[in-house]
């Protein structure tokens, strides 16, 4: 190899590792770069909020209607808010519901279990935490046994008698 062979390659290698260092230093400066443009953001979007939080009831003058875009905004999360808590509340109720129906439904089949077993009509569950009596202020009454069954029901819960 001659000495003209070993000066190119190190002057190859000198450019190379010139252009590596170029694209690297660009790349950092344009990474901090963009850096202080997201600081430069988030700062303007912290005086963007106190700006609304202080002119947000003011009518007229700079960004008036941008504010009363973001005063539509709120109202309208206030209703949906007002939505969630509404459907909050009937799941509760209809989450009772099914409690009192299951306990219900389970006293008349300890019911039917105690009066199969020992073959007494009265009722076991005559106070209690569980309720023998539906909730319903319509009730059918058996005519055999007298006991109070669910409106929609065909037979006594107590006897087994077609109401």
């Amino acid at each position: 190899m001659s000495i003209f062979d070993t000066v190119r390659d190190s002057v190859a290698a000198v450019g190379v590792s010139q252009k590596v260092s170029y694209a690297t230093n660009t790349m950092k400066l344009n990474n901090m770069i963009k850096n202080k443009e997201r600081d430069i953001d988030m700062l303007a979007c912290t005086i963007g909020r106190d700006y609304v939080t202080r002119h947000l009831d003011e009518i007229g003058g700079d960004y008036d209607s941008e504010l009363q875009s973001i005063r539509n905004l709120k109202e309208e999360i206030s209703q949906y808010t007002q939505q969630l808590e509404q459907l909050a509340e009937q799941e509760e109720a209809r989450r009772k519901a099914q409690e009192e129906r299951q306990s219900r439904e389970e006293a008349r089949r300890q019911q039917k279990a105690y009066s199969a077993y020992t073959g007494s009509q009265e009722p076991v569950f005559q106070t209690g935490a569980v309720s023998e009596q539906p909730e319903e202020e319509n009730v059918k009454h058996c005519p055999k046994c007298g006991g109070a069954n669910e409106p929609d029901a065909k037979f006594c819960v107590h006897c087994g008698n077609a109401l």
